[in-house]
């Protein structure tokens, strides 16, 4: 039985076996049937792609490239500039003679009314300046003194010293008639922006009243008038100035003249009429001294009053020290959201996108997350040479009214700003990639022909939209070429090698 059993198991191993063998052979014969049935497809789908290829008309030797269809996007043309945020309205106060502050009554940040006393001078100035007027007029007694008695001859030395004295006072004279012009036409502007600004308040001022426009449009442009008139009063003041000391420097040059011109007369004693003259001269300045002092003293006022209201933004001087006339003491402005504006410098090459009314948006980390809408509502004449970084750079001064200010919003806060200089709708755009520029300016894409050939086409590029540029000149759907090599010129054959609709 033992035997019978292991006959019929060897029996079956060796059945077992021969149908492995069988199943393994049949395996071979079917991978390789496999693998000539992909060949054959494989071949014959090349043979095919390349049947189409010279069906379309696709050369062998033709260039392989990427190509993308051209298509619309709205493209809104935006400006990025930086500033800060500044008041709208502030207002200087300046002293109006020389005078030594007693006392100052408020501290930056403080909220003021008009008719409220900001400082007091300290009447200790008018002391001096009456001990001054003593001192004038007891030089004066003793030049005309020495004119009565004078006898003494003029040396060539005094006569040098006077020439020098003409040419001094000639010198200072020019000086301060130079500063006249450049306010005059200053001033001369300002007027006729004041004009313009002037009717378009009452304009608007009238359309409201009649409901065509919101009150903020009319207090838009009665702030742009405020604005306008500090500046007129700043430089109308500082004209004033100027010609307050033109009479005494003219005063000065007449009188060097004249001591000069009688030290040259020769109709008489030289030397006698020269000492005679140059005292002569002595005395009439000793009478301007006076003069001056008396004035000095007939224009001192105990204290500055504040005639608008607001809020202490500076304070520039200490109590002690001596306010020269021109300085500014302090600064008062209105301090509330309302009376902000945004100062931001537009780099040059943009200047020339830059108008009225164009819609902004400004950040910055010190405002957190918050991002206003601002328009711009004024555009500096004159472009300027400032400091950015480590360099120097043209920009224009570009001022934005935030619409909807709260009280984050405060003035000497640095701003990032980004001004919608122009928006395209439906604009049809290809790959920035794809745009050449040339030795003669002009920028150039490769459309794709229908025969596979590229044809170069000149083109005008407007707004961007990421990687995309607005083309004039290409067809919604066309095929340009993207980063297209030294190979491809116009009438090129083109092998797609990638498609993007």
């Amino acid at each position: 039985m033992l035997h019978s059993f292991n006959q019929s198991a060897e029996l079956a191993s060796k059945r077992k076996g021969e149908v492995n063998t069988l199943h393994y052979m049949k395996s071979i014969i079917i991978a390789v049937l496999i693998l000539m049935t992909s060949a054959g497809f494989i071949f014959a789908s090349h043979a095919s792609a390349q049947s189409a290829k010279r069906d379309a008309g696709i050369r062998e030797d033709a260039v392989p490239a990427e190509l993308e269809a051209a298509h619309r996007e709205n493209i809104i043309s935006k400006v990025s500039a930086k500033g800060t945020v500044e008041f709208a309205q502030k207002t200087g106060i300046f002293p109006r003679s020389q005078a030594k502050v007693k006392k100052i009554h408020v501290r930056a940040d403080d909220y003021v009314y008009p008719g409220d006393v900001l400082v007091t001078y300290d009447d200790s100035h008018l002391l001096e300046l009456e001990d001054q007027l003593g001192e004038a007029s007891l030089m004066l007694k003793v030049a005309r003194t020495n004119l009565e008695g004078a006898q003494l001859p003029l040396s060539e030395t005094e006569k040098i010293q006077m020439d020098a004295a003409v040419v001094q006072a000639q010198s200072a004279l020019n000086e301060m008639q130079a500063q006249i012009e450049p306010l005059d036409i200053a001033i001369e502007s300002l007027n006729r922006k004041r004009v313009a600004a002037l009717s378009l308040y009452e304009q608007l001022r009238t359309a409201y009243i009649s409901g065509l426009v919101e009150k903020k449009d009319a207090d838009v442009a009665n702030d742009a008038l405020k604005e306008i008139d500090s500046q007129l009063q700043t430089a109308s003041s500082q004209k004033n100035a100027a010609l307050l000391s033109i009479p005494a420097a003219e005063e000065n040059l007449r009188l060097a003249i004249k001591q000069r011109d009688a030290a040259l007369n020769i109709n008489s004693d030289p030397r006698l009429v020269n000492q005679v003259n140059g005292l002569k001269i002595a005395v009439e300045q000793a009478e301007l001294r006076q003069r001056q002092i008396r004035k000095q003293i007939d224009d001192f006022i105990p204290e500055e009053i504040s005639t608008i209201e607001g809020s202490v933004i500076s304070v520039n001087v200490a109590e002690g020290e001596t306010a020269a006339f021109g300085r500014v003491l302090m600064e008062i402005a209105d301090t509330s959201p309302e009376n902000m504006k945004v100062v931001v410098n537009v780099p040059e090459a943009d200047a020339k996108d830059m108008s009225l009314g164009q819609e902004a948006l400004i950040k910055g980390s010190a405002l957190g997350s918050s991002v206003y809408k601002a328009q711009v509502s004024q555009i500096s004449s004159v472009a300027l040479k400032k400091q950015i970084g480590s360099s120097y750079e043209t920009v224009l001064t570009v001022e934005l009214t935030p619409q909807e200010p709260d009280e984050k919003l405060k003035a000497g806060f640095s701003i990032e700003s980004e001004i919608t200089t122009e928006i395209s709708e439906g604009a049809v755009v290809v790959p920035l990639m794809s745009t050449v520029s040339e030795k003669d300016g002009n920028q150039y894409v490769y459309v794709l022909r229908p025969d596979y050939t590229a044809e170069k086409r000149e083109v005008s590029l407007g707004g961007y939209s990421g990687i995309y540029v607005e083309a004039f000149g290409v067809a919604d759907g066309e095929l340009v070429v993207v980063n297209p090599s030294s190979l491809i010129m116009d009438g090129a054959s083109i092998n797609p090698s990638s498609y993007v609709a």
